[in-house]
C-alpha cells in the first residue's frame, strides 16, 4: 500500500513538472516577443539555405557541333547558377569560356524541391541541382586561344563572348586556309564591330558588323575565301541584296557586282532586283537568283510571268579562278516555290 503512494505521488510530480514547462513555453511564445517562434524560423531557414546553396545547370542543345577554333568544338552550352545564400550568379560556359552573364537576390529565383533534391525555374529554363560541378572559374579562353578560327563560327562566337564588361578585340588564323591571311574582329565606339582580313603587309578586306545575326558567310578555299555578303535584311527591307566577292592574298579578286547589269531578253537584270546567293554543295557552285521580292516566287499560280533569274558561279581549276557568272535560265510564276524554297530556307542546299 506504502508503495501505491509513492508510485502515485511520483506520477502527480511529473505531471506537474510536464504542465509547468508546457505553461512557460507557451507564455515565452506569447508573452516575450515571440523570441522562441524566432529562433525556429531561424534554424528552418539556415537549414533549407544549408540545402538550396550550390550549383545548378541547364544544358542548352545547340542542334549542331560549333568547330570555334583548334581544340574547341561544342554541341551545347553549360547555363549555371550559383547560389551563395542571398545572392545568385548565373554562367554560361562552354570551351570558349566562362562568363558571368547575371546575377541578383536569391529570393527572386523559383526555387522548387522534387525527390529530395532542389531545382530552379528561371526564365522559363528548368536548372537542376548538380553536384558534380565542383567550381566555375570565370575565363575568356576564345581570346586566349591560339587555334586557327572556322570563320563561320564567328556569329556564335561574338554572340556568346562580345558583350558589355567583355568587349575585346581578337586576331586568328584562318581554318581551311593555307596562305598567311590573318582574321581581325573588334569593336567600333558606335556598338557596330569591324571584320578585318590583312596580309603580313596590309588590310584586305574590311566588312562593318551592325548584328551578329547578319554577318557573311565564307567559303575558305586553299587560297581564298569566298564571302557572300547578306547585305540589308532587316524586316523593312522588300528585297534581298546578297553579294559574292573573293579575296585571295592581294586582296579582292572577283566581285559579281561588276558583271552586272546584263540583259536577258531585253530585261536588265542588276543589282536593283532583289538578289539571293546561296551555295550548292553537291554540286559546288554558288547559285545566284534575281527576282522582284524576298519570296521569289508565287504559290498555285498559272502566270507565264518571269519570278526570278538564274545564274551560277563555278571556280575554274584550270585557270585557278572563278568564272564569269553563267546565265542557268527564268523560273515562271506557274512553276511554283518547291526548288527556290531548298535555298532560301538556309542558303544551302545539300
Amino acid at each position: 500500500m506504502e508503495n501505491k503512494r509513492v508510485i502515485n505521488a511520483i506520477r502527480l510530480m511529473i505531471a506537474i513538472v510536464i504542465l509547468t514547462v508546457v505553461v512557460f513555453v507557451v507564455d515565452l511564445i506569447i508573452n516575450r516577443d515571440k523570441k522562441i517562434t524566432d529562433l525556429i524560423v531561424n534554424i528552418n531557414k539556415k537549414k533549407i539555405a544549408d540545402n538550396y546553396n550550390g550549383i545548378y545547370t541547364y544544358k542548352e542543345d545547340l542542334g549542331r557541333t560549333v568547330y570555334a577554333f583548334s581544340n574547341c568544338s561544342f554541341t551545347s552550352i553549360n547555363n549555371y547558377i550559383l547560389i551563395v545564400n542571398n545572392d545568385y550568379y548565373l554562367f554560361r560556359s562552354s570551351c570558349m569560356g566562362t562568363y558571368l552573364k547575371e546575377q541578383g537576390e536569391t529570393k527572386s529565383l523559383n526555387i522548387g524541391e522534387y525527390s529530395n533534391t532542389y531545382f530552379v525555374t528561371h526564365e522559363g529554363l528548368r536548372y537542376n541541382k548538380d553536384t558534380t560541378v565542383k567550381s566555375i572559374i570565370p575565363n575568356n579562353g576564345i581570346a586566349e586561344g591560339t587555334g586557327a578560327l572556322d570563320l563561320n563560327a564567328l556569329s556564335i562566337i561574338a554572340k556568346e563572348t562580345e558583350f558589355e564588361g567583355n568587349y575585346y578585340d581578337m586576331e586568328k588564323r584562318i581554318k581551311g586556309l593555307n596562305v598567311d591571311i590573318k582574321v581581325f574582329f573588334n569593336r567600333n565606339a558606335d556598338g557596330s564591330f569591324n571584320l578585318i582580313f590583312k596580309n603580313r603587309e596590309n588590310e584586305l578586306y574590311r566588312y562593318i558588323i551592325s548584328s551578329f545575326d547578319n554577318m557573311p558567310t565564307f567559303y575558305p578555299l586553299g587560297s581564298r575565301i569566298a564571302i557572300i555578303e547578306p547585305g540589308d535584311n532587316s524586316s523593312d527591307s522588300t528585297k534581298y541584296s546578297y553579294k559574292f566577292k573573293v579575296l585571295g592574298l592581294n586582296g579582292i579578286e572577283y566581285d559579281l557586282n561588276s558583271y552586272f547589269p546584263q540583259k536577258v531578253n531585253g530585261v536588265d537584270v542588276s543589282y536593283d532586283n532583289s538578289v539571293y546567293i546561296a551555295y550548292d554543295q553537291k554540286e559546288r557552285t554558288f547559285r545566284v537568283f534575281f527576282g522582284n521580292n524576298k519570296k521569289f516566287c508565287v504559290e498555285n499560280s498559272t502566270s507565264e510571268n518571269i519570278a526570278y533569274y538564274e545564274y551560277k558561279v563555278s571556280f575554274d581549276y584550270g585557270n585557278n579562278k572563278f568564272k564569269k557568272p553563267d546565265f542557268v535560265g527564268v523560273t515562271r510564276e506557274k512553276d511554283g516555290c518547291s526548288d527556290i524554297k531548298n535555298y532560301l530556307s538556309g542558303g544551302v542546299k545539300e
